[in-house]
């Protein structure tokens, strides 16, 4: 069982939580609540601290498992069939995320190269950094997720000559209906960090690490929201695909750096790299465990290859995947909210039949 630092766990919830919420969920949430939309993320996090305490709570009751080996060797028929459920679900988001920053990349930086060899060109990079196992996604997140955390750090000071506060004003001038439409689409890309607990034994990790790392994901989404709000202002911001990318090429440090956007995107483009990564980690280590005689070295390639396949034929176009994240809530409450809830109450440990007959 591989093991991960304090801080590279950390790291890693908050990657789950931000790398891949900040391309265009900001947008959609400010269409639906404008300048309210600072509120969404709070409400949408109250829901995932609570799956989150109760799937690690389930899975310490399993020294020196993970949760994919507590479900198959409690239920050896359903949870196989629940392990391959989140296989799947975590298969659509690696394709939706790979396809996302593909089409982003050929919006920004690449627009006269094919959409097919950058995603190609993508999932080789993916697969490499997953061979590496769940360390070296770990070492890499370390490098380039504290990179990405400095630069939105700092942000607020390239960007304070830009900011307008009179477009947050004023406060709850939309209904509740309309904030709780806004959360409706964070809460599945929040919830992704329930992932950590079917990759490491309960060992590794205690609760309050992926509290730490949701926090301070959710932390960076509120401060680039505030931002894309103030500098941008709400309705520019709902117009724009990518409102965080628009937000970076506001900044203007002298009359030779008015691309400084590149610098900033490369700093964030490996992050968001290892982020899915690890999503496709997931996704080979599920298979593994389901399927014990595979060797993950034997699985990583045609998964890889697949994605790449389906990132292409599932969706048409960048505006599907946006229609998509209005229906994707309805899989993310349940297999990132209720089954890990459900899983608190009904996932426990056999009882031995030694401790039967005392």
């Amino acid at each position: 069982m591989q093991k991960l630092s304090a801080r590279q766990l950390v790291l890693i919830s908050c990657g789950l939580t931000l790398d891949a919420t900040l391309i265009s969920i900001p947008a959609q949430m400010v269409k639906v609540a404008g300048h309210d939309a600072v509120f969404c993320y709070f409400i949408a996090m109250a829901l995932i601290v609570l799956s989150w305490i109760a799937i690690v709570k389930t899975v310490q009751r399993f020294p020196g498992q993970d949760l994919f080996s507590a479900l198959t060797d409690r239920f050896p028929f359903i949870g196989k069939v629940i392990g391959l459920s989140y296989v799947a679900f975590f298969f659509l988001i690696l394709t939706r995320d790979l396809r996302s920053i593909a089409s982003f990349v050929n919006y920004s930086l690449l627009p006269r190269t094919p959409l097919s060899v950058i995603i190609a060109v993508l999932g080789v990079c993916v697969a490499l950094t997953v061979r590496s196992r769940l360390k070296g996604v770990g070492r890499m997140t370390e490098i380039y997720q504290t990179s990405l955390l400095i630069i939105i750090l700092l942000l607020p000071v390239l960007l304070f000559k830009e900011v307008d506060y009179r477009w947050m004003q004023p406060l709850f001038s939309h209904s509740i209906t309309d904030v709780l439409h806004g959360s409706w689409y964070a809460v599945a890309y929040l919830g992704e960090i329930v992932a950590i607990p079917f990759l490491l034994s309960s060992s590794s990790f205690p609760v309050r690490h992926g509290l730490y790392g949701l926090l301070i994901g959710v932390a960076m989404l509120e401060g680039l929201l505030v931002l894309c709000i103030a500098v941008l202002s709400p309705e520019i911001t709902s117009r724009f695909l990518f409102p965080n990318y628009h937000l970076i090429r506001e900044i203007r440090i002298t009359d030779f750096l008015d691309r400084f956007d590149v610098a900033i995107v490369g700093v964030w483009l490996p992050a968001v790299m290892v982020k899915i990564a690890c999503t496709l980690y997931f996704v080979c280590h599920g298979i593994r465990r389901i399927f014990p005689s595979l060797q993950f070295e034997q699985i990583v390639t045609p998964v890889s290859v697949f994605t790449v396949a389906c990132s292409m034929w599932l969706y048409a176009n960048y505006n599907q995947i946006l229609h998509f994240n209005a229906h994707w809530p309805v899989l993310g409450l349940l297999f990132e909210v209720l089954i890990p809830i459900v899983m608190y109450f009904v996932l426990r440990p056999k009882v031995k039949s030694t401790a039967l007959a005392k």
